[in-house]
């Protein structure tokens, strides 16, 4: 799945990311929300963009790349 992240809060983006039901995720956009991906478990995330702190801390069997 593709999220296009824009200037949605970290919040917001980060329900939407953990409540996506696909194994690989695709982050558009992503400029400085903070927390993205915290708490997940077993997927693979693809960042596109500059995210802010925090990033996917506390993971469980994740994969992710940044890609800017």
């Amino acid at each position: 799945m593709r999220i296009v992240a824009g200037d949605k809060h970290f919040r917001e983006l980060n329900e939407e990311i953990n409540t996506c039901p696909d194994a690989e995720i695709e982050l558009d956009n992503v400029c400085g929300q903070r927390y993205i991906c915290s708490g997940l478990s077993g997927k693979k995330v693809t960042i596109h963009g500059i995210p802010g702190n925090a990033l996917c801390c506390y993971l469980d069997a994740v994969s992710y790349t940044h890609l800017t």
